[in-house]
């Protein structure tokens, strides 16, 4: 159905209903933001088993003007958005894999390579390679929160990112806005 396509707009009489035409701003955010969740979870049935959830969360989305789909959609704008839906309804795709903080402990080594694979072998700060050889190395590699969990980032496997230690240790509770690049290459590092 096109219905998740369609803008959830409220009406003159303050009532919420789905817009008649499908949003083609909408599509373009949603369809991207749906296919990187696709790379971390490939099974179709997770998506038809939320369908209700991530519908749910779209509308919220709308009510909350979390969104703001008018105007010029700039490449900034487009990307904020694709973001904000791709963290949104990651929490409801991912979330069922029960994967919490104590799981990233428990099953790390699993964790790290599922993470691996998602990120195409790159450390989520700073970008450069991750040697598959070396990820259940101690120190080499962290399980990261990328909105940290002091800043209220859940412990669920949506907020989760791989990342090389020195480049998550210089990250601390920062966002990744004010994040410093790390060499992981350079000697003092």
């Amino acid at each position: 159905s096109d219905g998740a396509f369609r803008v959830w707009t409220q009406g003159k009489n303050g009532e919420w209903s789905w817009a008649a035409a499908v949003s083609k701003p909408l599509w373009d955010v949603l369809y991207c933001a749906l296919a990187e969740l696709r790379i971390s979870e490939q099974r179709e049935s997770v998506y038809l088993e939320r369908a209700e959830r991530l519908q749910s969360k779209i509308k919220e989305l709308f009510e909350t003007d979390a969104l703001d789909l008018k105007g010029v959609m700039t490449a900034k704008k487009f990307s904020e958005r694709k973001d904000i839906l791709t963290r949104a309804l990651r929490d409801i795709v991912v979330s069922g894999t029960g994967t919490t903080s104590r799981q990233f402990q428990r099953d790390s080594k699993q964790v790290k390579r599922l993470l691996f694979a998602k990120q195409n072998g790159k450390c989520d700060i700073c970008g450069t390679a991750i040697e598959e050889a070396r990820l259940d190395e101690g120190g080499y590699v962290h399980l990261d929160h990328v909105l940290p969990f002091s800043k209220g980032g859940s412990s669920e496997m949506g907020n989760a990112a791989l990342t090389h230690a020195k480049c998550n240790q210089s990250k601390g509770a920062k966002t990744d806005d004010a994040v410093p690049v790390v060499d992981v290459y350079s000697k003092e590092a």
